[in-house]
């Protein structure tokens, strides 16, 4: 996937694939991460649920980075 610095998608159910976007940043911005959603996925989770799926797949990111994977 062709955005920010590094970009690639996690399939998380099969209707359910989030792009996770990071920016490493520079001088004038801080690194940040972005997580997009397909407009369809309201027809398979609720707002809440996108927020823990957000949210778990952060911090399994988080622990592999840690892990050096």
């Amino acid at each position: 996937i062709d955005l920010g610095d590094l970009a690639f998608r996690i399939p998380v159910l099969p209707r359910v694939q989030p792009v996770f976007i990071l920016y490493k940043g520079d001088e004038e911005l801080p690194p940040s991460a972005k997580v997009l959603f397909d407009s369809s996925v309201r027809d398979y989770l609720t707002v809440e649920l996108v927020r823990i799926v957000s949210e778990e797949a952060v911090m399994r990111l988080i622990e592999l980075a840690k892990e050096g994977g």
